[in-house]
């Protein structure tokens, strides 16, 4: 499932191949599902489980991978925006004006949040 990102490669940023690295992941657990449906009831759970893992822990990657170039936040942006199940695992912590402190998981919002973030680590680096 690796495809064309619409935003051209610059250098050796790490974004890029935490994107494909989900992408492939993601389609691995497609393939597995689809396998698994059409095994029936009796099918073997264990290989879809695997490729679900492995779909977790790259998006965790991915989350956690911090671009070094403008071209990469563009995409990590776009791979976000476009994958709102993936934005589901980015984590922030919210203080209301009345103090109150949580911790919130996903949303636009928080794609919003990790590109500031990630954009000020840019900026930050030049």
């Amino acid at each position: 499932m690796t495809g064309m990102h619409t935003t051209p490669r610059t250098g050796d940023d790490p974004i890029f191949a935490a994107i494909d690295t989900h992408r492939e992941t993601v389609g691995n657990a497609d393939r597995a599902n689809e396998r698994l449906t059409a095994a029936g009831p009796d099918g073997d759970w264990r290989p879809t489980h695997a490729a679900l893992v492995a779909e977790i822990a790259a998006a965790k990657a991915l989350i956690g991978t911090a671009p070094t170039t403008h071209a990469g936040l563009r995409a990590l942006e776009e791979y976000l925006r476009r994958n709102d199940h993936v934005s589901r695992g980015i984590e922030r912590t919210v203080t209301t004006d009345g103090g109150y402190t949580y911790k919130t998981f996903g949303g636009p919002e928080a794609v919003d949040w990790l590109i500031a973030k990630r954009a000020a680590e840019i900026a930050e680096g030049l």
